[in-house]
């Protein structure tokens, strides 16, 4: 029925969404690694318009600010 099929894409519209910030999720991780990239410019290169959406993203996911996870992590 339509409401099954409706309710299946939606599903896979969540799953794909949490893949997809699991994978940006990663790429923060490694790019912080990287100490030569300043937190604006890993938050550009994942998208983010503006570095303190970046910013509060990461403390969703890390619990941690993105300059917290580098010290933490050098």
């Amino acid at each position: 029925s339509i409401i099954n099929v409706d309710r299946q894409l939606k599903q896979q519209g969540q799953k794909f969404q949490k893949k997809q910030k699991k994978k940006k999720y990663t790429q923060a991780m490694m790019l912080l690694n990287q100490k030569e990239l300043s937190i604006e410019k890993i938050a550009e290169t994942l998208g983010y318009q503006d570095p303190s959406n970046f910013t509060r993203a990461f403390k969703r996911w890390a619990h941690v600010s993105p300059s917290l996870y580098r010290k933490q992590n050098a």
